[in-house]
């Protein structure tokens, strides 16, 4: 016997499965790889957002760093000695030997070193002391506000009974070179 019930249920069943599946294929499916485009894509600014914060303080303490250096490079520039003042600068090396005790035997500048941002004039200086007037000559040199720097130091006694000293000091005064223009 036929049902009419049941043969009524599979007409109302299968249409709705085939809309459900219609459902499923046409909006269910391709909504959610939308969503799931769209939290990806919320999920990249989040991390964006949140990496902002380190950027913003990165960016400051790289700024203070560019304001220590430029600082640093002003007071540099103000005290570098310029061309014309060599022969000054020299002198004041001789003063600051005599003020130590020492007596300079040898003093032979070197001819003018170009370098790209900087001029160097290098100097050898070979002078006689006790150790203590030696060591004070080297440490006026190192606090004078000119930019020294000293490639070799020898220091060396001529014999084992001897109170004097030898020493023998090659160094680069740096200056600024006048020929950039900025």
């Amino acid at each position: 016997m036929n049902n009419p019930l049941h043969r009524s249920s599979w007409m109302v069943t299968v249409p709705l499965a085939v809309a459900a599946g219609a459902y499923l294929l046409f909006f269910f499916l391709p909504g959610r790889r939308a969503n799931a485009k769209i939290e990806e894509e919320l999920a990249e600014k989040q991390e964006y957002v949140a990496g902002a914060a380190t950027v913003a303080a990165t960016l400051r303490a790289t700024e203070q760093e560019l304001e220590r250096a430029q600082a640093f490079t002003a007071a540099w520039k103000q005290n570098a000695p310029a061309e014309g003042s060599r022969s000054l600068l020299f002198g004041k090396m001789h003063e600051l030997a005599k003020a130590a005790g020492v007596a300079i035997n040898r003093f032979e500048p070197k001819p003018v070193e170009q370098r790209a941002q900087l001029r160097g004039f290098p100097v050898v200086i070979g002078c006689t002391g006790k150790y203590a007037q030696v060591h004070e000559f080297l440490r006026a040199l190192e606090s004078h506000p000119a930019t020294i720097w000293a490639d070799t130091v020898v220091i060396k006694r001529p014999s084992e009974t001897s109170e004097i000293v030898e020493c023998e000091i090659s160094l680069v005064i740096f200056a600024n070179n006048p020929e950039l223009s900025d």
